[in-house]
Parts: structure tokens; C-alpha cells; sequence
């Protein structure tokens, strides 16, 4: 029990001696701890904030990557349409080029069979007169279907490359983030 009433009173001197009022030899030791945990402390937080920097930039680079997958989603149907846009514009020029096609082999054959005596010129003229307006009036519809085809791709076109370059620019950014550039 002695041993216990020793022990404690030498812990409760030598807790009295710690809190004394430093002498003048002790002073310059403590400021100069006191300033070395500052710069310690001021130098975790100082690596705190440059992770919380990088990490809002991490942040900021995963919502650019799915705005960019995102972008690349709608993309796809812009370039399934263009497509068929194409196929259109293609599908009509072929049109045209065989009502041309059609036209010149109709005069091609009133040509041999007036040549052949098979029919009179008036005839051929009266044919002609039968014929042209048909094909003249389909030739403007398949001309107007054929430039609104082409109107609607150059849109498609356009459009796709807009959202292109937003994806390039987005691209820039994730990889400027992360130090890729």
C-alpha cells in the first residue's frame, strides 16, 4: 500500500513540475517546437488541400467521361440516320439517272423508227407531245425528293460534326485533368 501512495505522489510531483511556468532556457525550446508543429501542420494541410484539388478534378474528369460517353451514345443513331439519308440520296439519283436514261432511248427510238418509215414525223412530234410531260413532271419530283435528300444530309452532317468537336473538346479536358497532355 505504501509502494501505491509512493507511486502516485511521485506522479502527482512530477505533473506539478510540468505545469510550472517555463524558466527562460525553456522558452526559445518550446516557441521553436511550437513553430516547427506549425510548419508541420501547415504543410498536411496544405498536401490536404492538393488532394481535395485533385480530387474535385478526378471528380470533374469522370463527369466529362460520361458526358462524352453519353455524347457517343446519341451520336450512333445521327450516323444511322446519315446513313440512310445517303441511301436516299443515292436511291434518288439513280431514279433520275434512268428517267434520263428512259427519255434518251424514247427519242433514240422514234429517231430509228422515223429513219425506218415505221411513223411520220408528225407522229414522233405527237408522242413526244404525249411523253414529255410525264417525264418532265417526274423528273421534277425525283429532282425535289433528290435535293431535300441532300439537304437533310448536309443537316446530318453538319450536326454530327458539331457534336464531334464537343466530344474532341471534352476529351481535351479529361485529358488536361489527368495529366495526359
Amino acid at each position: 500500500m505504501r509502494c501505491i501512495i509512493t507511486r502516485a505522489l511521485t506522479v502527482l510531483v512530477l505533473a506539478a513540475v510540468a505545469a510550472l511556468p517555463a524558466t527562460a532556457q525553456e522558452e526559445p525550446l518550446r516557441d521553436a517546437g511550437l513553430e516547427h508543429e506549425v510548419r508541420a501542420l501547415n504543410a498536411t494541410l496544405g498536401e490536404l488541400v492538393e488532394l481535395l484539388r485533385r480530387q474535385l478534378e478526378s471528380s470533374n474528369a469522370a463527369v466529362l467521361m460520361q458526358r462524352v460517353q453519353l455524347m457517343t451514345s446519341r451520336i450512333a443513331p445521327l450516323e444511322e440516320e446519315l446513313r440512310g439519308a445517303r441511301a436516299d440520296v443515292d436511291g434518288f439519283q439513280s431514279e433520275l439517272d434512268e428517267l434520263e436514261l428512259s427519255a434518251t432511248n424514247f427519242e433514240a427510238q422514234l429517231e430509228r423508227e422515223i429513219a425506218d418509215g415505221q411513223i411520220s414525223e408528225e407522229r414522233a412530234r405527237s408522242l413526244r407531245e404525249q411523253q414529255l410531260p410525264g417525264l418532265e413532271q417526274r423528273r421534277e419530283q425525283i429532282g425535289e425528293r433528290l435535293w431535300t435528300a441532300r439537304q437533310r444530309v448536309i443537316d446530318l452532317e453538319q450536326r454530327l460534326a458539331a457534336r464531334r468537336a464537343e466530344i474532341e473538346t471534352w476529351e481535351g479536358e479529361i485529358d488536361r485533368v489527368l495529366g495526359l497532355r
